[in-house]
């Protein structure tokens, strides 16, 4: 009996050992707890049961050659490991460069960011928000600032859609998802005999206040859903770029908007004064320059255009 208990006594030492050298294992081997990081990503629409985005807990250590928060931004563009997420960056987007000041990050991306439409080029920068703010890279001087504001350029061009810094706080969502919101905003349309403009109110839909400008020339050029014969613009014109600097908004047209240039000189004044009366009566400007896939173009229509047109409220009918 005593041999007995003798061997069992030994067996639960033996076992107490071995669980006292795995968990010293563990402890060695097992990273931080503080080395795993949340990114988030879009949900694939079959995986989707109401939320839109899903959070993916990664182990990232920062090293001396790496911040905390540029490693988070490659694996973000990288993608998921969970087969049920899908990263909302268009493929192919490279970081050129990155640096902080302060509290702002900035980012250039590569070219093929920018080919992404608006909408999912707001999922991409929803999930970029999410994964970065709040996060603290430790400077050289010791100094340590918390991430709360992005600015993006994409191949050193402005953001196709904004120019200004954008925050976590800049998209409504539920925590589920991004929660469009309307906004009411006056359109001026030219009238058929071009010889006026007529205002009409339309109902912008917007997940950013960034998207205002983007929202209202976009309507412009190819008509409101519900009268869609408005459109003053070719079919196939697309929004580069919209955003105001020093009380001037700059909006950069894909070359298809030349199409109408030979259309005549009062069309083309109605064309482009739909525009400018419409841009500078949504934001703090009172004139607006245009490009041309980022070029100056000296006319449109006979309407010069190397210096930007000021707003003219004389167009519009009623006034």
């Amino acid at each position: 009996m005593a041999i007995k208990n003798r061997i069992l006594w030994l067996i639960i030492m033996g076992l107490l050992a071995f669980g006292a050298i795995l968990t010293a294992l563990l402890v060695i081997l097992l990273p931080d707890s503080e080395n795993f990081q949340s990114l988030w990503f879009v949900r694939k629409m079959d995986k989707q049961s109401g939320d839109l985005f899903g959070q993916e807990k990664r182990i990232i250590t920062p090293t001396p050659d790496s911040r905390l928060s540029y490693l988070l931004l490659t694996n973000l563009i990288a993608g998921p490991q969970s087969s049920e997420l899908v990263t909302p960056f268009p493929s192919g987007t490279k970081v050129l460069s990155y640096r902080q000041e302060g509290q702002t990050v900035y980012i250039d991306f590569s070219a093929d960011y920018g080919k992404a439409d608006p909408f999912t080029l707001s999922l991409a920068e929803y999930c970029l928000a999410a994964t970065l703010t709040g996060v603290v890279d430790e400077k050289e001087n010791g100094n340590m600032d918390k991430i709360l504001y992005f600015h993006i350029t994409i191949g050193g061009n402005p953001h196709p859609y904004y120019s200004n810094t954008f925050s976590l706080s800049d998209f409504l969502t539920d925590g589920f998802g991004l929660i469009p919101f309307t906004r009411t905003a006056t359109l001026y349309y030219p009238h058929p005999n071009n010889l006026y403009l007529v205002p009409r109110q339309e109902q912008l839909m917007l997940y950013s206040e960034n998207d205002l400008l983007t929202s209202a020339l976009d309507t412009l050029l190819h008509g409101p859903a519900d009268v869609p014969s408005l459109a003053i613009a070719p079919p196939d014109t697309t929004v580069l770029f919209a955003g105001v600097a020093d009380g001037v908004i700059t909006v950069n047209l894909s070359r298809a908007f030349l199409d109408y240039a030979n259309s005549g000189m009062s069309q083309a004044r109605m064309m482009l004064y739909s525009i400018v009366n419409t841009l500078t009566g949504l934001v703090s400007a009172d004139s607006v320059r245009f490009l041309i896939e980022g070029e100056v173009i000296s006319s449109y229509g006979g309407i010069p255009l190397l210096e930007p047109l000021s707003r003219d409220a004389s167009l519009i009918f009623g006034a």
